[in-house]
């Protein structure tokens, strides 16, 4: 047992290593040079050779590309991203002031997708062969398949834009503090229904095929056989 934890301890290790290397090297395969961007953004259309190399020193990008992975690779470790030469603030900053309302997107996301998903999936699972199992099958596969930025750009499009029932961004509206109490929440959850639904749709397509696989797999078994022989109903079964 202790040769098998070991063991994968090292394939995870490995794997790590194996994508921060090939992360490190997409990033630098893109085309353009981050200080020249970083200086025409400042809008200097003739910046000097010598204030790129203090740019290029500062970000530490004139050193070997190893050396640039390793001092990359501790950082990421570390939870210590640098600055940004985007933004002229600090990478983990920027990341800190997002995080809150990802993770609450998500979450509602994935409690919202767990809650419709499963119940369907068991549904379409119990039976087998028939035509809302079939339908439901297709379904999830599709679903799963849309690529989320076009069906975001699809909702956005269609409910935001042309019926102008949904708002197309921000949190909040701007006469929130304004709104009664009642209307505060339901102002919240018209903003969050665009970013739930894109977010949502494709964990709930995985949670369905999950749930009906599963209980296609266990249906057969010999103990669901000898419930259903002492009389026990489809539901207790299910």
């Amino acid at each position: 047992m202790l040769v098998y934890v070991i063991r994968r301890l090292l394939y995870a290790f490995v794997t790590f290593i194996g994508i921060t290397v090939a992360t490190f090297a997409l990033i630098h395969a893109v085309p353009g040079d981050p200080v020249q961007f970083y200086a025409g953004r400042g809008a200097i259309t003739h910046t000097s050779s010598a204030a790129l190399e203090a740019l290029r020193r500062e970000y530490h990008l004139d050193e070997p590309l190893p050396r640039q992975y390793v001092r990359w690779l501790r950082g990421v470790v570390t939870l210590d991203f640098g600055p940004s030469i985007t933004y002229g603030r600090d990478v983990t900053g920027l990341i800190s002031e997002k995080l809150p309302r990802t993770l609450v997107l998500n979450v509602i996301a994935f409690v919202l997708a767990a809650a419709i998903g499963l119940p369907i999936g068991l549904w379409s699972g119990a039976r087998t062969g028939r035509l809302f199992d079939r339908a439901s099958a297709v379904s999830f596969f599709l679903l799963y398949s849309l690529p989320t930025f076009w069906v975001a750009l699809l909702l956005m499009e269609f409910f935001s834009v042309k019926l102008g029932v949904l708002p197309l961004f921000g949190v909040v509206s701007d006469d929130y503090s304004q709104l009664p109490p009642l209307h505060r929440l339901l102002d919240r959850i018209q903003h969050l229904l665009l970013p739930v639904t894109t977010l949502a749709y494709g964990q709930l397509a995985i949670f369905a095929r999950f749930a009906r696989s599963s209980l296609r797999e266990v249906i057969r078994q010999d103990f669901v056989t000898t419930a259903r022989a002492k009389g026990v109903g489809e539901a207790g079964v299910v």
